[in-house]
């Protein structure tokens, strides 16, 4: 008997425990949009997720006017609405209870259409797609497309073969998946795949909504070259791709600079207007490579060989004029040697950037080494002009003789240079 008393005793308690110390309520009403529909007898659907990481749904029917009650929910999660009408399943509300309110009643009111097949009023007016480097040598591809419902019924297709427009996917295209984006939507998009067309059937509600293709292409290497086609007239298109060291090529697009929050930086912008069916453009994105290590030594090495000449021709004359120059004076200004030296690490950098080819680069710097001999041995020319003729005479040399290879000084006996060995 007392066994029997302590298990009730810890039934009731068990179940005390189970209930909510604290429950809210939402009541609402379904309203059809022509204010003539029967909206009695609808089925109202509430979901909200669980601690495992799922959704618990349960759902009511409406009552003649269309209302509909749920209670006894507790108010540590946000809970979502939503009404079925003639097997479309309309955007929800969502509604979340306040902590400081735990026991509030909160009003929501679902609005619902009949189904057409009209598409007049369904148009259009934007297209986006973006195309990021993936891994293996895939490319993920998302197209987007912003479409409006100027009417009062919700758009679709009910013939399988049918459309309300058609999108061009890129060849070798793999597991496409199509996404209703419009806020809080429910409906499953229909689109049918036919090799490298997809076939969108909708549903199209009243106002704005978004549509979303995403799906990967075998690329087989770095680079993709690709074709986009565009199967319905398209106002306004945006080519995206993320600046990621990667060179762009999209015939018959505009290149151009983002602009407004819709559009993010890092990325590579190209535009399109008034794009009529049928058009192909042509895509490629092609890897900017690494500088090689070798060329970054050579550039280095390169660039040490031209400061040691300066330093070579530029320190007697520093010493001549070290002693006569006022403490005080101003920094000269860079000399043709310099100006030289800048030239080529500039011309090293273009090349690494990718601004310049290897062929365009190495005939620069051929042309900048012969500039730095010559203004060598201009050096030299000044350098011997300031000497007094009995020094010249002393060193076996007379102003204006120098070798024209290397710029090294020589006399009118010499037959073969003393520096460099080049024939005179």
């Amino acid at each position: 008997m007392m066994r029997r008393a302590l298990l009730s005793l810890a039934f009731a308690l068990a179940c005390t425990w189970a209930l909510p110390i604290h429950a809210g309520s939402i009541v609402g009403k379904v309203v059809h949009s022509s204010g003539e529909r029967d909206v009695s007898g609808l089925t109202v659907k509430l979901f909200a997720a669980d601690s495992k990481g799922g959704f618990s749904t349960s759902e009511t029917k409406t009552t003649k006017q269309g209302e509909f009650q749920f209670a006894d929910l507790a108010p540590t999660r946000p809970y979502g609405v939503y009404v079925e009408y003639r097997d479309i399943m309309f955007p929800a509300e969502f509604v979340e209870f306040k902590p400081e309110q735990p026991d509030e009643t909160r009003s929501v009111e679902l609005t619902i259409q009949d189904p057409s097949e009209d598409d007049s009023k369904v148009q259009l007016f934007e297209a986006r797609t973006v195309v990021d480097r993936g891994e293996a040598g895939s490319y993920r591809v998302q197209q987007i497309f912003y479409m409006t419902n100027l009417g009062e019924t919700v758009v679709y297709a009910k013939d399988p073969a049918g459309s309300l427009f058609d999108i061009g996917l890129l060849p070798k295209h793999e597991g496409v998946e199509a996404i209703q984006a419009t806020a809080n939507q429910l409906s499953p998009a229909r689109l049918e795949v036919e090799g490298d067309r997809a076939r969108y059937r909708g549903p199209v509600f009243p106002g704005i909504q978004t549509l979303e293709v995403v799906y990967e292409v075998d690329a087989g290497g770095p680079d993709l070259a690709s074709q986009l086609e565009f199967l319905t007239q398209t106002p306004q298109f945006v080519l995206m791709v993320p600046d990621r060291r990667q060179a762009v090529y999209a015939q018959g697009l505009y290149p151009s600079m983002q602009s407004g929050q819709r559009e993010p930086a890092g990325y590579q912008y190209f535009r399109g207007y008034d794009i009529a069916p049928g058009t192909r453009v042509d895509l490629r994105i092609e890897a900017i490579p690494e500088p090689a290590a070798s060329a970054v030594v050579a550039a280095a090495t390169i660039g040490l060989l031209l400061f040691g000449l300066c330093v070579f021709v530029g320190m007697p004359i520093a010493n001549d004029l070290r002693g006569t120059a006022p403490s005080s004076a101003p920094d000269k200004p860079l000399s043709a040697s310099d100006l030289l030296v800048a030239s080529l690490r500039d011309l090293e950098h273009d090349y690494e950037m990718g601004k310049i080819s290897e062929a365009d680069r190495d005939q620069l710097r051929r042309e900048l080494q012969r500039e730095a001999v010559i203004e060598m041995a201009r050096q030299r020319e000044a350098e011997a002009k300031s000497l007094s003729p009995a020094k010249l005479k002393a060193a076996g040399t007379e102003v204006g003789a120098f070798c024209p290879s290397c710029g090294g000084a020589t006399s009118h006996d010499d037959r073969f240079c003393r520096s460099c060995g080049t024939k005179l």
